[in-house]
């Protein structure tokens, strides 16, 4: 959202490399093909403000109208451990890209990533993929404060190991394992592993009309561009704009107008009506 400088709710953010002063909006509809798409929630935050904070905002808002979803399609910045575990115990299925591993191990081919170990939970034992156990454990937290465990391998085994080259760079000290806690490691290796099946994919495109609502506030009804200052006045204008977006639907949809399953250009619009 682009906002005066002289508007001190705003902050300057980038997403992208495309940076802007202002605010982000956040947009929930419907996807049932046999129904108007309608928006049933707009949420408007300081632009500085990560997706994934305001997830469970959204659910919890959607709830208390009894609007909540059996599933909840998002992209990848509102999908996190903390997200899913919450989404789940709601009755929620978030719907999205998982948070990929960033390792080097993760990036190599054939590398051993820490999917490839196995974590015995009762024990707090880890296996390597070529079958030695850590010798030892302990809890730790990320560089954010958030909790993680530690699973330490013998040096000497590493070092003399053959596959030592796709699992650690360590120079004093055998593999360092770094995992969140079992709640956390657990739904988080589930979704990223229904996120490589093609059922996935083919399911995940219903998120995509969305993307299409966000076009039509922008270029239709100007949605970037603010009429007021302040976060609580911004916050009106996209209520009214989305309010304008139903209404919109609701009286084509009256017409017996559906939404096409691509978009059409005006050229091809044009050309048909000839």
């Amino acid at each position: 959202m682009i906002a005066s400088p002289d508007d001190l709710d705003a902050r300057y953010s980038s997403k992208y490399g495309v940076g802007w002063t202002g605010y982000k909006l956040h947009i929930t509809e419907t996807c049932n093909p046999e129904e108007p798409r309608l928006i049933t929630h707009v949420m408007t935050t300081e632009s500085t403000v990560p997706d994934s904070n305001v997830t469970v905002t959204i659910q919890e808002d959607l709830s208390v109208r009894d609007l909540s979803p059996e599933t909840h399609w998002v992209d990848a910045g509102y999908v996190n451990t903390d997200n899913l575990i919450s989404s789940q115990q709601n009755g929620i299925d978030l719907f999205g890209p998982a948070r990929s591993d960033s390792s080097w191990q993760a990036r190599m081919e054939g590398g051993y990533d820490q999917t490839q170990f196995t974590i015995d939970w009762e024990n707090i034992v880890s296996t390597c993929p070529e079958g030695h156990q850590s010798m030892y454990w302990k809890d730790g937290k990320s560089s954010w404060g958030r909790p993680n465990i530690h699973f330490l391998f013998s040096r000497p085994v590493c070092f003399q190991c053959s596959a030592r080259e796709k699992c650690s760079r360590g120079k004093k000290n055998g593999r360092h394992l770094t995992v969140p806690p079992r709640p956390a490691y657990e739904v988080l290796k589930q979704a990223r592993e229904r996120e490589r099946t093609e059922g996935f994919k083919e399911q995940y495109k219903r998120r995509a009309g969305v993307e299409g609502t966000i076009a039509q506030a922008v270029n239709a009804i100007g949605a970037r561009h603010n009429r007021y200052l302040g976060l609580a006045r911004t916050r009106f204008q996209h209520i009214v704009t989305a309010s304008a977006i139903n209404l919109q639907r609701i009286a084509s949809w009256l017409m017996g107008n559906r939404p096409g399953k691509t978009r059409i250009s005006p050229f091809a619009a044009l050309a048909m009506s000839l």
